[in-house]
């Protein structure tokens, strides 16, 4: 939990760290899975400083969680895509998050034994942190 909440240890020395720090985006090109095609495409990568094993990519075209009238909450995607290793990234979306969450995470013995009651798609920064300590 020290790790989620201390920016400074989510470092990666490919990038220079002062732009990301100043607000700048990252973006790569990427083979991505759409409609089962694999397309390279430029992706913007949403966890630059700590995409080591794990890469979040921003989907242009998902849909946002409501919160309400008065937006106290919500706000957030609805979908991403999520590259693993070396493999082509796919699109992940919240309504699926539990049934493709062992599929997704199996390489960790921790997360692929988590209980379907506790997968909840609000918690996908913290797997993507448990996931990068625990696989091979």
């Amino acid at each position: 939990m020290d790790f989620l909440t201390d920016a400074q240890k989510w470092t990666d020395d490919k990038l220079d760290q002062d732009l990301l720090t100043d607000g700048y985006v990252y973006f790569e090109n990427a083979n991505v899975k759409l409609k089962k095609k694999n397309r390279e495409l430029l992706m913007q990568l949403l966890n630059p400083t700590f995409s080591g094993k794990v890469k979040i990519y921003h989907d242009p075209l998902a849909k946002e969680t409501m919160g309400g009238g008065i937006k106290l909450a919500g706000g957030h995607a609805k979908s991403y895509f999520i590259r693993i290793g070396d493999e082509t990234a796919y699109k992940v979306k919240k309504k699926s998050y539990k049934t493709e969450f062992v599929p997704l995470w199996k390489k960790c013995k921790v997360l692929s034994k988590m209980s379907s009651k506790n997968i909840e798609w609000s918690d996908l920064t913290k797997h993507v942190v448990q996931y990068t300590e625990c696989a091979d």
